[in-house]
């Protein structure tokens, strides 16, 4: 009687596994067809406002010191077929005029990062409010492609799913922002998207590169000490539609404290 029992515990576990991969493999399954969805939307949406491309959104910024001079960086995005969803994101963050007033903030040893920044206790928040009230805060899956890697002068944005925050490879990070490079997250097989090139402006950008930045034994790590403003950004190609953009009055002082969103790409240095 006992090893019957035993027996038919053991059948009946198996049958319970095997139930369970069924499950575990058609929840895989569903997450696919959603990301493929997605995928396929992006590009649709992405080419009937901005065109096929190739897209390019030019950056004013403003280095403390040198607010008189006229400085810019322009930037490439990633062909349509390699990466459409964190285009298309960033196109409509651009085009919604969500990185105006925004912020270069961190300075790291291999990436150059920014984002939106709130200016004291009082605001928290409120800055990345307006990306959020516009629901173009976060891409819905940290999409990657083998053929656009995290190569110097590259964009990638931070965090998982990523976004908003995003950042400037100043080394070769193919390997720590790749796919299994940020081992800190759940699925550590995935990677930060990378989704963009500068074309234009090395030379400011180099500039900012140079600024001084807190040393790595201080409270704010390789923040920079005078943060950058990004002042506008716009697309360079006209866009198709017209759309309500939120409210943003331009601030005319720094942030009073650094304010982070994401320092995932800071935990696996190359």
């Amino acid at each position: 009687m006992a090893c019957t029992a035993i027996a038919l515990g053991a059948a009946l576990s198996k049958v319970e596994e095997s139930k369970l991969r069924a499950r575990e493999e058609a929840l895989r399954k569903q997450v696919y067809l959603l990301q493929n969805a997605t995928v396929r939307e992006s590009r649709r949406e992405a080419v009937e406002r901005f065109g096929v491309g190739p897209h390019h959104v030019k950056f004013d910024i403003s280095i403390p010191g040198n607010e008189e001079e006229n400085l810019s960086f322009t930037v490439e995005l990633a062909p349509l077929h390699k990466m459409p969803h964190a285009v298309h994101l960033f196109l409509e963050q651009v085009y919604h005029e969500l990185w105006d007033n925004t912020w270069f903030y961190l300075n790291g040893p291999h990436v150059l990062q920014a984002g939106p920044q709130d200016w004291d206790d009082d605001e928290e928040g409120k800055a990345l409010q307006r990306f959020k009230d516009t629901q173009l805060d976060t891409l819905a899956f940290p999409e990657y492609s083998h053929d656009y890697p995290h190569v110097p002068w590259t964009l990638g944005f931070t965090g998982r799913p990523g976004g908003p925050d995003w950042y400037i490879n100043k080394v070769d990070n193919t390997a720590p922002h790749g796919p299994g490079g940020q081992y800190q997250h759940e699925l550590s097989e995935q990677a930060d998207p990378c989704f963009a090139k500068i074309s234009d402006g090395h030379d400011v950008l180099m500039k900012v590169f140079k600024m001084e930045i807190y040393p790595g034994s201080h409270e704010y790590a390789y923040f920079l000490q005078e943060p950058v403003e990004i002042v506008k950004a716009r697309i360079v190609e006209p866009a198709v539609g017209n759309v309500i953009k939120p409210d943003n009055q331009p601030r005319k002082k720094v942030p009073k404290r650094p304010r982070m969103i994401h320092k995932d790409s800071f935990t696996a240095e190359p």
